[in-house]
C-alpha cells in the first residue's frame, strides 16, 4: 500500500503539517486561518531581532526573523508551533535564485533574507529608515525603489528662507510634500535610502532594463535547464533544502545574461579531430584505442593503444584522445575538438577535466 496508507501515524501527521505549511505560503489566495496565524506570529517575535512593524513582518519564511516556539511565549496554537517545526526539519524555506522582477518588488524591504547588513541593521533600526517606514510608509523593495528612483529627476530649488540654505534644504513640490509627512531632510533621507537599498545583494534589486521574455527565450533556443525562476513569492519557496541559495548570500546578479559562446571560427583555434573507441569491451579480451589527426600528413597525427593499466573501454580511449591532442599542441593555440564538440582553452582545462 502507497501513500499515506504506507505511514506510521507519526509520519502521517508530518504530512498534514507540510501539507499546512504550504497553504500558509499562499501569498496570493492565502487561507483566513493563515492570515490570522501570521497576525499572531508577528506579534511574537523574539527581543533579538528588534522593534519590527508588524504590518512589514508579513510572514516569516520572507524575512530574516523567526517567531518564538516556546509555547510560553507563543500567541499561536500547538498545532501551528508544530506545522514551523516540522517545515523547519524537512528544510522548507525562501529558495530561488531568479526572482521575477514582479518578486523583488514585492519583497519586504525590512528584515530582507538578501541583506549584507546585519539582522538589526537592516530592519527600520536608525532615524532614516523609521522615517522611511513610518512617515514615508515604505513597506516593500518596490516601494523604496520608486523612492530612491525620484532623485534621479530632482531638481534644488533655494528657500527663500536664508537659513534654510544647505545642500539638503529645497522648497521643491516634492521635498515640500515630504516635510508635510514629517521628514526634516527629504533629499538626506533618499540619499540614505539609496544606501540601504544596495545593501542588498544584486539578484533582490529592482533591474528596469532585464527582459525577463528574451531570458526565457535564449533559455529555450539554447537548449539550457530552465532556471528555477519564481514569477510571485508564492513559487519563491521550496522543500528538502540543504542550503541556503546563492542569491541569499553572494553579492552578484544571478539574472545577469551568461557569456556569449566562444567564436570558433577565428584563426586563433586549431581545429584537431580525435576519436576512441575498443573491441571485446566488457570482457578480459577488451582493448582499446585512441587517435588524434591533425591534418594530412601532419607529423603530430598519432594512434595510440591505451595501456593495460587502465580500463580498456570507448570512453578511456576518447579521454586519452583528447589528452594526447592538447600535448602535441604545441603552439598553444585554443582548441577546436569539432568530434566531441569540444572547445578547450589551455592545456590546463584538459588537466583539470
Amino acid at each position: 500500500m502507497g501513500g499515506l496508507k504506507g505511514l506510521n501515524l507519526a509520519d502521517k501527521i508530518k504530512v498534514i503539517h507540510i501539507m499546512r505549511a504550504v497553504r500558509f505560503l499562499d501569498l496570493e489566495f492565502p487561507p483566513r486561518w493563515a492570515i490570522i496565524t501570521r497576525y499572531l506570529l508577528a506579534k511574537n517575535i523574539p527581543s533579538q531581532y528588534g522593534p519590527i512593524d508588524h504590518r512589514s513582518a508579513q510572514n516569516m519564511y520572507l524575512l530574516n526573523w523567526a517567531a518564538a516556539k516556546p509555547e510560553s511565549k507563543s500567541a499561536a496554537s500547538l498545532f501551528t508551533r508544530e506545522m514551523i517545526k516540522t517545515a523547519e526539519e524537512f528544510g522548507l524555506c525562501l529558495w530561488t535564485n531568479h526572482p521575477s522582477e514582479k518578486v523583488k518588488r514585492d519583497m519586504p524591504i525590512w528584515l530582507h533574507p538578501a541583506s549584507k547588513k546585519s539582522r538589526t541593521a537592516s530592519d527600520a533600526s536608525t532615524y532614516w529608515t523609521r522615517c522611511q517606514r513610518d512617515k514615508h510608509n515604505i513597506h516593500t523593495v518596490g516601494e523604496m525603489h520608486d523612492f530612491v528612483a525620484q532623485l534621479e529627476s530632482h531638481t534644488r530649488v533655494l528657500h527663500e528662507d536664508p537659513e534654510r540654505s544647505s545642500d539638503h534644504d529645497c522648497a521643491c513640490a516634492m521635498c515640500s510634500a515630504d516635510e508635510a509627512k514629517g521628514c526634516l531632510a527629504p533629499v538626506f533621507c533618499r540619499e540614505q535610502a539609496t544606501h540601504f537599498l544596495h545593501s542588498i545583494n544584486q539578484t533582490w534589486i529592482p533591474n528596469e532594463t532585464r527582459d525577463e521574455e528574451l531570458e526565457k527565450r535564449e533559455e529555450n533556443r539554447e537548449g539550457r535547464i530552465p532556471k528555477n525562476r519564481a514569477n510571485t513569492l508564492t513559487e519563491c519557496f521550496r522543500i528538502f533544502t540543504s542550503s541556503p541559495p546563492k542569491s541569499l548570500t553572494l553579492d552578484i546578479d544571478m539574472n545577469s545574461p551568461p557569456p556569449p559562446p566562444p567564436d570558433i571560427s577565428r584563426d586563433e583555434f586549431t581545429t584537431i579531430f580525435t576519436d576512441g573507441s575498443g573491441q571485446n569491451i566488457g570482457t578480459e579480451d577488451a582493448c582499446a584505442g585512441s587517435g588524434v589527426f591533425f591534418g594530412d600528413d601532419d607529423p603530430r597525427n598519432m594512434a595510440i593503444r591505451v595501456p593495460s593499466y587502465i580500463p580498456q573501454t570507448n570512453n578511456t580511449a576518447e579521454a586519452l584522445a583528447i589528452l594526447a591532442a592538447a600535448k602535441a599542441n604545441k603552439n598553444k593555440k585554443k582548441m577546436k575538438l569539432p568530434a566531441e564538440e569540444l572547445v578547450i582553452n589551455t592545456w590546463w582545462d584538459v588537466v583539470g577535466m
